[in-house]
């Protein structure tokens, strides 16, 4: 996932764009986004590709951030990204 760096302190109403890279072969098909180890279902996200941007962000969404990308040989999740809303 990239947002550097890891962890990052982001203010309360502001707005973050996390995007998934991989690097998998055979190329991955799915990807979901999961938020302190449960799959993202949140009502203030948009996702387009393989990012995902956070709107309006509160306390409640401070946390861990990771993917989960998927493909014919198996799943890999990425490193998480630790955001603390302030």
């Amino acid at each position: 996932m990239s947002e550097e760096p890891s962890s990052t302190s982001i203010r309360e109403g502001e707005s973050v764009t996390l995007t998934c890279v991989t690097r998998a072969n055979p190329p991955a098909y799915n990807l979901t986004f999961m938020f302190n180890g449960r799959h993202l279902d949140r009502p203030n996200v948009m996702a387009s590709g393989w990012s995902i941007t956070l709107l309006e962000l509160q306390h409640q969404d401070s946390g861990l951030y990771t993917c989960l990308a998927s493909n014919s040989e198996g799943d890999g999740q990425s490193n998480a990204v630790g955001l603390l809303i302030d």
